[in-house]
């Protein structure tokens, strides 16, 4: 259940003081939670100007749990909905070791994929054990997760001893990024390996060429108390704020069949 929320106190001390420091956020943070006509510069893409009024309108909160030199998920609701299967419109972005990975703009994406993402991870919390070895070299890890899912390997290609089809069934819920809508239509992905007491991320953004870029390339080892406290702390944080956002209607209606159709509407 989501705690109560004060928006209030919220905008003033921020989201790390008030859900509880972090084993890892410093003792003083820098503010977290920002009003939206602090986040963007006046003048934007023509394409964007809408989504800019909407934010401004829901007055909207940048939320970022964690700290972002170490591990941290940021993401804003411009624009929240009723329906649980979207959300809201915004963006979702995690930060690792100082890099950030997620389209970052205020029509990014739905964002349902990502919350929903994160509630399974901690659900799932202790099983994202890799079946190779979990401090193997993170450029090699990448290097496996990119060819055995998005390139024809040659034949008797092997990725730590498995061929593409063993490796990909292996380590498909490794992947936390991307997580199934447009969050991280940059190219970004982020992984996770765990054993019984720590966890290690690794992300980096790939190329068109169907590899990764060394320079993009970032890991992190935290124990799993830091790292499953920070995604509890992120979903309690959405959660509260989704609850008191005012919402507004996704321009969408349910058919007979359970398809969702875009209400059309005069110009």
């Amino acid at each position: 259940m989501a705690r109560a929320f004060d928006r209030e106190r919220f905008t003033q001390i921020g989201a790390s003081a008030a859900y509880g420091k972090l084993p890892f956020v410093q003792q003083n943070p820098p503010p977290v939670a920002t009003k939206v006509t602090e986040l963007w510069p006046i003048v934007r893409p023509e394409s964007s100007k809408i989504a800019h009024a909407r934010y401004k309108a829901l007055q909207g909160l940048r939320m970022i749990i964690g700290n972002p030199d170490l591990f941290a998920i940021e993401s804003v609701i411009t624009e929240a909905y009723e329906r649980l299967g979207l959300r809201g419109l915004g963006y979702f972005v995690i930060h690792v070791a100082g890099g950030n990975y997620g389209v970052k703009e205020p029509d990014a994406t739905m964002l349902a994929c990502s919350f929903d993402e994160v509630g399974r991870r901690l659900a799932e919390r202790g099983s994202h054990v890799p079946i190779f070895p979990i401090d193997a070299n993170a450029g090699e890890i990448a290097h496996a997760f990119i060819r055995t899912g998005y390139t024809i390997c040659e034949e008797g290609e092997q990725f730590f001893g498995m061929s593409a089809p063993q490796f990909r069934e292996a380590t498909k819920r490794l992947e936390w990024a991307p997580d199934g809508d447009a969050a991280f239509d940059d190219g970004s992905y982020v992984l996770q390996v765990e054993d019984a007491k720590n966890v290690r991320l690794i992300a980096y953004v790939s190329t068109p060429e169907y590899a990764y870029a060394p320079a993009t390339l970032r890991e992190v080892w935290l124990s799993s108390e830091v790292l499953y406290e920070t995604l509890r702390s992120w979903r309690d944080c959405f959660e509260a704020e989704w609850m008191s956002a005012p919402k507004v209607s996704d321009g969408y209606n349910s058919t007979p069949s359970g398809l969702l159709v875009r209400t059309r509407t005069a110009a």
